[in-house]
């Protein structure tokens, strides 16, 4: 009997709880349910994508364009390194506007001493890139985990002459040059101004707030030659969890 009454009991708790819901308005259930699909989706774009202040690193190559008579011969590229942070200051579902700053290093392989000299070329061996650079960045996303976009800036190169001006190496290239030690002057003992942009490719990992990507970028530095940075980087935002809820909910 007490078996009985406690599954009757059940029954009957059972068809108020159904009663309930069907009494429920129908406005009301619909919302609720929104509101669960939202937070569930809030949860998952939190987790999956981040975006805000960020610090990247870019691992790649890069070589000098032969066009002018500073530099007669090819230079292959052998290596690009930078360090840089930014972070976006427009953040949309399907679009991004970021500034980044960073500081990187190219090396490229120049010719040797004698065929610099039978080259009449104006720059010292391998060139050695240090740029300080400033760029804005335009992002478009095609789905939540890609992005394709375009960067614009720039900034100021050195190239340290690696030869010591007093040494017989460098007497001998200058006599080779003609004489006149000034030719090296406006390229290794100057700041140069430069601009650079080109292509980017971002890919949100599943591995939370870290993103790996392309840069493609074609600089000039004024009173050189021009060149090309190609290179994939790792980037690491921090925080990020307000401009995902707000992205979500847009």
């Amino acid at each position: 009997m007490l078996f009985t009454g406690v599954v009757q009991t059940l029954k009957e708790t059972g068809m108020l709880f159904t009663l309930a819901a069907l009494a429920m308005p129908q406005d009301a259930v619909a919302q609720d349910r929104s509101e669960r699909r939202r937070a569930r989706g809030e949860e998952q774009l939190v987790r999956e994508v981040w975006r805000g202040v960020y610090a990247k690193t870019n691992v790649g190559t890069s070589f000098i364009i032969p066009v002018t008579a500073r530099s007669a011969a090819s230079y292959p590229g052998v290596v690009f390194l930078g360090l840089g942070v930014g972070g976006e200051f427009i953040d949309r579902e399907r679009f991004s506007a970021a500034f980044e700053a960073s500081f990187s290093q190219g090396l490229a392989q120049g010719p040797r001493t004698e065929s610099l000299v039978l080259e009449n070329s104006l720059t010292q061996g391998d060139v050695h890139m240090f740029m300080g650079t400033g760029v804005v960045e335009l992002s478009t996303y095609p789905t939540r985990r890609f992005g394709v976009g375009i960067r614009a800036g720039g900034g100021v190169m050195v190239m340290p002459l690696f030869l010591d001006r007093g040494s017989e190496q460098f007497d001998a290239l200058v006599a080779g040059l003609g004489g006149d030690s000034t030719f090296f002057d406006g390229v290794h003992d100057t700041a140069l101004p430069m601009v650079l942009g080109g292509p980017t490719i971002e890919y949100y990992t599943k591995l939370s707030h870290f993103s790996v990507g392309v840069d493609a970028d074609f600089m000039y530095a004024f009173g050189f030659n021009p060149g090309v940075f190609a290179s994939a980087y790792l980037k690491y935002t921090f925080g990020g969890e307000k401009a995902a809820r707000e992205a979500i909910r847009q």
